[in-house]
């Protein structure tokens, strides 16, 4: 933050002098009637702000970028996957990640760790990974991300049609030798997600383009068929239009300096044009929510995982079906509407320089034309985004320790697929209503054991 500490002194001096003509903060459990500032336009922050418009608060979402969806919701893999939403943190996975650090091989990589607090995450991370906390942790995202797509589908505000979406269901599939895992369709049918395993014929009928080059590549796979995508910039660019029809106002490139607080409440945001007073705040800005929340004593273990994407324009050809995701390779892809596919991969702990960027952007296109031909000489759209990562790969969801400050950030790569849930738990939480589901795993103070 370059903002001088005389522009802060000056801030709190305002806010001091203007305590007495303000009105008093309203912030009480069960109050329709609040000025709820929502700190980030992702896709996250722009569904919590028109589920809290439906409440009948007044919104305003603060962003630094110039319109929602500009960050990590840009152009993500726009899979909303509840059948394959299990921790990262699973057994085996540190092992994997060594390997590749020392090896160089096309699996997810970390930089030099060049401070306490990536190391701290580091080996947080790695208490995760325990075959007890990925299952407990995998339970957890699975519930969190069934909900959200239940609630996501059951509003009609946003048509399919208008961000590219499809709900055909999402194939995540296998080479030889490999099969999906046990403990995964386990914890599915534990949570009474419908899933079909496929092989051979019967999953190249389902989606004809796996007849051509890749053909001999996937030898089977797991189909979800309630499973959906679809272009999760263009469904927020929708969400913020739909919620500034409804009074919704959106500050754009608007840095946030702290929150204010005044005898443990909150009382406004200070930007770098003045004071923003209102009566309760959900921080959902992603990475950046752990520096926000810093001077608090907020303890937020998110640390950026870096991923990539190319989004083909203008496909005349054949196109895949259905999306899905290569286990093995690590790449997901989407067909959006009129011509477009997404594809997206990797998971390099960290920011990549761009020697590393080059390379993963070699290996989507080499995926990208032999699953689809069809891109080949199309108009392609590059882009690298920092997924806000927690150790377990749960989101912080729920009320802070102060009085009208909720959380909301730290979804990683599941923002797109539990963002509807979150949004809805956060206002019934803020309603006083008891959520939809129990918070209590994911807490802001919770340990990483």
């Amino acid at each position: 933050m370059n903002w001088s500490a005389s522009l802060t002194a000056t801030i709190r001096t305002a806010l001091s002098a203007c305590s007495h003509s303000c009105r008093k903060p309203a912030y009480i459990l069960g109050n329709h009637n609040m000025h709820v500032v929502v700190v980030g336009a992702g896709i996250v922050g722009v569904c919590t702000a028109l589920e809290l418009i439906r409440e009948g608060h007044k919104v305003t979402v603060v962003d630094a970028a110039s319109n929602a969806a500009s960050q990590a919701s840009y152009a993500n893999a726009g899979l909303l996957s509840p059948g394959h939403c299990f921790s990262w943190a699973e057994p085996g996975t540190v092992q994997g990640v060594l390997s590749a650090f020392i090896l160089g091989k096309d699996r997810p990589r970390i930089g030099r760790p060049r401070n306490a607090a990536l190391v701290g995450w580091l080996r947080l991370f790695a208490k995760q990974s325990s075959v007890g906390n990925w299952k407990r942790n995998s339970r957890h995202a699975l519930q969190l991300a069934r909900l959200s797509r239940e609630i996501h589908f059951s509003t009609d505000d946003i048509p399919l049609s208008s961000y590219g979406g499809s709900r055909n269901g999402l194939l995540y599939l296998y080479k030889a030798g490999e099969a999906p895992a046990e403990a995964e369709l386990d914890l599915l049918r534990e949570a009474g997600e419908p899933f079909e395993v496929l092989r051979g014929n019967a999953l190249r009928a389902l989606d004809p383009s796996l007849n051509g080059a890749n053909a001999d590549s996937f030898h089977g796979g797991t189909y979800c068929p309630l499973d959906a995508c679809g272009d999760a910039r263009l469904y927020a660019l929708e969400a913020a239009r739909i919620a500034g029809e409804r009074s919704a106002q959106f500050r754009w490139e608007t840095r946030v300096g702290e929150i204010l607080m005044q005898e443990g409440r909150v009382v406004g945001i200070s930007t770098e044009s003045g004071v923003l007073p209102c009566d309760a705040c959900v921080v959902a800005t992603g990475y950046a929510s752990k520096e926000l929340l810093r001077p608090l004593k907020y303890k937020l273990q998110i640390h950026p995982v870096s991923g990539y994407s190319l989004t083909y324009h203008g496909i005349q050809g054949a196109r895949p079906v259905h999306g899905g995701v290569s286990i093995s390779d690590k790449i997901a892809w989407a067909p959006f509407g009129e011509g477009r596919m997404r594809f997206t991969g990797f998971a390099d702990i960290g920011h990549p320089d761009k020697t590393l960027s080059s390379h993963r952007f070699a290996s989507l296109e080499a995926f990208a034309r032999k699953l689809c031909p069809a891109v080949e000489g199309m108009e392609v759209e590059q882009w690298v985004g920092q997924r806000p990562m927690t150790p377990d790969g749960l989101p912080y969801l729920g009320a802070g320790t102060h009085q009208g400050l909720f959380l909301n950030c730290g979804h990683g790569a599941m923002g797109w697929t539990m963002a509807s849930a979150s949004a809805r738990l956060t206002a019934q939480v803020m309603a006083g209503r008891t959520p939809s589901m129990d918070l209590t795993p994911f807490r802001h103070d919770r340990r990483f054991l």
